[in-house]
């Protein structure tokens, strides 16, 4: 099989975890400060489509510098936490 093939194989399921991860965060914020505001709620699956179509529209990120290849998944993992630990806090102290 070819080596490339493979690598596609191995990454979908690291995609579609990363996927789901990111929606989840944006269904979690949209219920706590959108849904109050009106708006309807949405589906974890809306949520992914929504973070897939913001980050296809958000672009790529530029080249990691020398030595930091991981700092772009790193990122990746760590922003969709901080946002819900952020909102969750904002909506404790806001009264949402």
């Amino acid at each position: 099989m070819n080596p490339v093939a493979i690598v596609l194989l191995l990454a979908m399921p690291v995609i579609l975890l990363l996927m789901a991860y990111h929606g989840v965060a944006l269904w979690l914020l949209w219920g706590w400060f959108l849904v109050p505001l009106g708006l309807p709620p949405i589906s974890i699956t809306w949520a992914m489509g929504i973070s897939c179509t913001a980050a296809m529209l958000h672009g790529t990120p530029p080249p990691a510098p020398e030595g930091k290849d991981l700092s772009h998944f790193q990122t990746m993992l760590l922003r969709p936490a901080v946002a819900v630990l952020f909102g969750y806090a904002i909506k404790q102290l806001g009264g949402f």
